[in-house]
């Protein structure tokens, strides 16, 4: 179901009717859990088992967790994550191995590359994962643990604002706030800004922008633009995946907001990020934080010298590029954001001018755009037909169309980040300029939406 779609807007009513009726209001977190029953089921009811029988498997070994000590606690919390583990491999990576050691011809080939991957397994698997470190490791912050039960579990699995594209909630952070909600400690003003820039966002820049990126599509469309198409259409898809994802995680988070619930802020103007690093930390903030809590400190994290150091990254990174999907372009773009962290470390102390900055800010930015070919053309043939087509097709004429509107759907991209940069600075427009805003983005999405389309990270 999607954020756009009549059928959600009507889930959305009835939800937040019946959620601050006063008279069922202690039934909060059951009406909440039908709510993601509804919502995730409702094209295939049928992967609903599979989502009942993963968050059902992480409570259990939660709970054997929690109430074990020694040895049996790190015992039950490594099987809780190896199953979670197992279950994101057989589903999300077995046709993809299979593919690469068994024959053509082999039946257990081709059952294997058959099963469709179950929507938003990445994101419940790793709540999985979360629940059993973090119920394992149950520091002062985590108060939540002696009293955690099965609802709150499968409450925790399927919130869903967040459900199949994220953000990672984090456990620790989530289950405290399993508490009754008032009607009147509603931010109203935090959830319409939210709301209205995430559907802005999701339905006039990425879903116009998809119109366009759609030449990417086809591989006589690649072969016939010229090279500066070609690229200009590249910057349009790092415009694009940040409206369609940054689009979802805005909408979440107003959505959250709007039943009492926090969900992380995910991205933080990740394009004026001066460094790798720092642009990690402004983009898919929770993925990020997941992958440097619960993998890269556990391998060691920068305390045992520096090629230790180098090794915890590439081999984070390699894992995070893959996490978004079976094919071998994930893979290269996480080891080719592994590079430039590593590259980068040793010159991280030296102080740059402000022209120097900015220099650094447009340079990564440039590097980052080119980094996703690899998710535009995950398969290796496309990819090196792309590649070949941008060095040889500099002589083509171009194409206008798609160049225009890529342009235009791309500069409230760039004024969004000039925006960021200005907050940054301590500069803050005026409170009628922000309103005017606002009420151009609300006119936009009425009257300029884009075909309705699902989000890109629904397919990770």
């Amino acid at each position: 179901m999607l954020f756009n779609s009549f059928e959600f807007i009507c889930l959305l009513l009835i939800t937040f009717f019946l959620y601050y009726l006063p008279a069922i209001q202690k039934w909060q977190v059951f009406i909440l859990i039908a709510a993601g029953i509804v919502f995730y089921g409702f094209f295939n009811p049928y992967l609903l088992l599979l989502l009942f029988a993963s968050a059902s498997i992480s409570y259990a070994f939660t709970y054997l967790v929690i109430h074990n000590k020694g040895n049996k606690k790190k015992l039950f919390a490594t099987i809780g994550v190896a199953i979670n583990l197992g279950v994101l491999l057989f589903f999300k990576y077995s046709g993809f191995f299979a593919e690469l050691f068994l024959s053509s011809d082999n039946d257990m080939r081709n059952f294997l590359v058959s099963i469709p991957l179950p929507i938003g397994i990445s994101f419940y698997t790793f709540h999985g994962i979360s629940l059993l470190v973090d119920a394992y490791r149950n520091d002062e912050s985590q108060r939540w643990v002696p009293t955690f039960n099965y609802r709150n579990s499968i409450l925790y699995t399927l919130f869903f604002p967040q459900l199949v594209a994220g953000p990672i909630l984090r456990a620790k952070y989530f289950i405290p706030q399993i508490v009754s909600k008032q009607f009147n400690r509603i931010n109203w003003v935090f959830c319409f800004r939210h709301l209205l820039i995430g559907y802005f966002l999701k339905m006039v820049i990425a879903d116009n922008l998809k119109e366009q990126t759609a030449y990417f599509s086809e591989d006589y469309l690649i072969t016939s633009m010229s090279s500066i198409t070609s690229i200009i259409l590249l910057i349009g898809y790092a415009c694009q995946i940040f409206a369609d994802f940054a689009g979802y995680s805005y909408i979440a988070r107003g959505l959250a907001g709007l039943f009492g619930y926090t969900i992380i802020l995910n991205f933080n103007y990740p394009y004026i990020a001066k460094s790798f690093a720092t642009f990690w930390r402004r983009w898919n903030i929770a993925l990020s934080q997941f992958m440097h809590q619960y993998l890269y400190i556990p391998l060691g994290g920068n305390k045992k010298g520096l090629w230790f150091t180098y090794r915890n990254i590439f081999i984070t990174m390699a894992l995070a590029g893959f996490w978004h999907g079976a094919a071998l372009g994930y893979l290269i773009w996480g080891i080719y954001h592994a590079l430039f962290l590593m590259l980068e470390r040793p010159f991280r102390a030296i102080k740059l001018t402000i022209a120097g900055g900015m220099i650094k800010r447009l340079a990564v930015f440039f590097i980052v755009v080119f980094g996703w070919v690899f998710f535009v053309f995950p398969e290796p043939e496309r990819l090196f037909l792309f590649f070949q087509a941008v060095q040889f097709n500099w002589q083509l004429p171009l194409h206008y169309a798609p160049i225009y509107f890529t342009c235009l759907y791309s500069l409230p991209i760039l004024a969004f980040h000039i925006y960021g940069w200005w907050k940054e600075n301590g500069k803050q427009p005026s409170p009628v300029f922000k309103q005017v805003v606002f009420a151009i983005m609300l006119f936009m999405i009425i009257v300029n939406s884009g075909s309705a389309g699902s989000f890109i990270y629904f397919q990770f």
